[in-house]
């Protein structure tokens, strides 16, 4: 989704999974999540020319229902689902950002974390880390990890690792490592880097890098995975990267809803 939107209503998308979004006037919150795989396109080398051309296929999907949303209005960084009627939201800018749970059917916010001003609040998720729920909160400029229990309360922060110099998106997997299952967090900083960390220790494990037509394919924001595909919006666009994190190759682009 576009991180920088404000958000006037709630919009529930169904495509096989059912995703939640913001919108505006201007384009809908979390138009990664509006889609789910169509057909698959053939991939080039990541730094060879484009990607092949054929015919594709409109992604379906079908809006299953709207939740108006009251005031106030928060500048929406990261939102996904705790359960069917509860969201994790995280609302950024400076002296108004914070983390919450946002119940679907009262529409109230439940163990608010407001952050002090001089954070800028991003992307976030939620993550096991050795058998316990945890919520991670990206900071945007200030390079700090929050970290929280699955009631919000705020347990500790964390430096972003040296290479990291702010926080957009954040998204994790279970990968194999070395014949074992490994959670791994994914964490985009508004290039075309993927970064991968352990959720224990904020580790850098490796970065991906991502290119479209033998150019850098920047401003990767929001990051979600859908059957081990990595969806990154292009901020300031409508575009939607899928990503192979396995092949670090950038597969297709599908297009948001924009009106």
């Amino acid at each position: 989704y576009q991180r920088r939107v404000h958000g006037g209503c709630l919009i529930s998308i169904s495509c096989k999974r059912r995703f939640m979004a913001n919108c505006s006037t201007a384009t809908l919150l979390a138009a990664a999540l509006l889609v789910l795989l169509s057909s698959v396109h053939a991939v080039e080398p990541r730094e060879q020319a484009t990607l092949q051309s054929k015919k594709k296929k409109k992604p379906t999907y079908e809006v299953v229902k709207y939740y108006d949303r009251p005031s106030p209005q928060y500048y929406t960084q990261g939102l996904l689902f705790v359960d069917d009627n509860t969201l994790l939201e995280s609302a950024g800018r400076y002296q108004h950002s914070q983390i919450h749970l946002l119940d679907l059917g009262t529409m109230r916010t439940n163990h608010k974390h407001k952050l002090s001003d001089k954070y800028f609040a991003e992307g976030c998720d939620l993550v096991s880390v050795n058998g316990e729920d945890k919520v991670v909160q990206l900071t945007w400029r200030e390079r700090k990890f929050f970290v929280y229990d699955k009631n919000l309360n705020l347990q500790r922060k964390e430096n972003y690792p040296a290479q990291i110099q702010e926080g957009w998106g954040l998204s994790h997997r279970v990968d194999m490592e070395n014949g074992q299952k490994v959670t791994n967090l994914y964490m985009s900083d508004g290039s075309n880097q993927i970064h991968v960390l352990d959720p224990s220790t904020f580790e850098l494990k490796r970065s991906l890098s991502f290119y479209h037509d033998g150019k850098p394919l920047k401003m990767l924001n929001e990051l979600e995975f859908v059957n081990s595909k990595l969806y990154a919006n292009v901020y300031l666009s409508s575009k939607i990267a899928v990503l192979d994190v396995d092949q670090e190759l950038v597969e297709r682009f599908l297009v948001g809803w924009t009106s």
